[in-house]
């Protein structure tokens, strides 16, 4: 098994545990929105969305999976997260993003950048949803 594959199914357990409310007391998880952003162990970052769910998902490469529907799963899992956060994440709705995830659809148009971006890390498509919000917010007075 690789560490790639180590890590991942650490991450799918720690998924389950907490959908589950069956955590580790030491551990605390901090979201924006259903985003998972950061599992933190006694007041110390040890996994951060940004940084290292970044790298888990650099070293997916789509020639390793037969589909796309897979490599999704795989992208959701490096990054943590629940269908709900990533369909969140990508600025799509959770019935779509679950369509793609299981294969009955494909993305299309803006949705096949989303995800030929979010394979180099979340980072450039957090950072637009922020601008985005920031002019959303300009522009209705607040």
């Amino acid at each position: 098994m690789t560490h790639f594959e180590e890590d991942l199914r650490s991450a799918i357990s720690e998924t389950r545990a907490v959908l589950q409310d069956d955590v580790d007391p030491d551990l605390e998880y901090r979201f924006r929105g259903s985003i998972l952003w950061e599992v933190r162990r006694k007041g110390r970052a040890e996994w951060t969305l940004v940084d290292d769910g970044a790298r888990a998902v650099r070293c997916l490469s789509p020639s390793d999976f037969a589909d796309l529907a897979g490599l999704l799963k795989a992208m959701r899992g490096a990054l943590r997260q629940g269908q709900v956060a990533m369909a969140e994440l990508m600025g799509v709705s959770t019935s779509a993003y679950e369509k793609w995830e299981q294969g009955r659809r494909t993305p299309r148009g803006p949705g096949v950048s989303l995800v030929g971006v979010l394979l180099e890390g979340p980072a450039p498509i957090l950072a637009g949803r922020a601008r985005l919000g920031t002019m959303q917010r300009s522009n209705s007075g607040e």
